[in-house]
């Protein structure tokens, strides 16, 4: 997965609280700071870029929100450049945090972070791919049950990215490249799905079962066979989307999601 480089330390510690709060609605900040064991002032003040954080405090912040080696040490570094007390120390981190930030390949934006992670942006490109002419905001905001106010912000960082055009107050898709939702860092690919889970969820409640399927299987095999069974499963899938789906007659967005997760711990077998 890539990684995501931020350029400000609690710009790490802002995305995580609002990725627990989209989940989470009453999720506040006291319960933020309780699950990361440090006080509410504490952890306002380093929001604001007032205080830094010890090296163990960081190190344990990552564990808790379990951040990659990578993140975490980009993390520390981006804490060195702005608190550290050591010119020396401060400077070598200063260089540390330049060079992470200029290689491209590893560093991603927070548009294109949001654009994996958010299912409605995909949704809306999938709409507009559908519709040739293009659509007007509200039209896109009743078809997919999704608000005004997010259907905007949704085009504008989309606008941003080259992914749609505006004209006239219609927006047109630019491309058939839609984003599955695997490729980018791994907090926006579980929050992608999480989102997806949740749509889901609601389906089960509100869609009558002749518009919806739902498949669940439960099974024993080799645990090693999974990459393969992964890889197959997911060629079918694409396979019979691919027979079916023409944009030219196509008038439904749809969604559809397989997990694949083992049960037993540890490879628990009762042999």
């Amino acid at each position: 997965m890539t990684e995501l480089y931020l350029e400000k330390p609690q710009d790490y510690l802002h995305l995580e609280y609002s990725l627990k709060k989209e989940r989470r609605p009453a999720y506040s900040l006291r319960a933020f700071a309780r699950d990361l064991q440090m006080s509410p002032t504490s952890l306002v003040d380093i929001l604001k870029g007032k205080q830094g954080l010890s090296e163990d405090r960081a190190r344990s912040v990552a564990k808790i929100l379990k951040w990659t080696p990578e993140r975490y040490q980009h993390f520390w570094n981006l804490l060195q450049a702005n608190f550290a007390a050591d010119p020396i120390r401060k400077k070598n981190a200063q260089k540390a945090v330049k060079l992470k930030l200029k290689e491209l390949k590893a560093h991603i934006s927070i548009d294109k972070f949001k654009l994996i992670s958010d299912w409605h942006h995909l949704a809306i490109l999938t709409y507009l791919q559908m519709s040739p002419q293009g659509s007007q905001e509200n039209l896109i905001s009743e078809s997919l049950g999704i608000g005004n106010e997010t259907i905007r912000d949704s085009l504008v960082r989309m606008k941003k990215l080259g992914l749609v055009t505006l004209d006239k107050k219609i927006w047109k898709a630019s491309t058939e490249n839609v984003h599955s939702g695997n490729g980018g860092p791994s907090d926006a690919v579980r929050a992608y799905h999480h989102q997806i889970l949740d749509q889901t969820h609601q389906a089960l409640e509100n869609i009558e079962i002749d518009r919806r399927d739902n498949i669940s299987v439960i099974y024993s095999m080799e645990e090693k066979m999974m990459p393969a069974i992964h890889r197959d499963i997911q060629q079918a899938v694409l396979n019979v989307l691919n027979e079916y789906s023409q944009k030219s007659k196509d008038d439904s967005v749809q969604i559809l999601t397989l997990h694949m997760f083992p049960v037993t711990r540890n490879g628990a077998s009762p042999r």
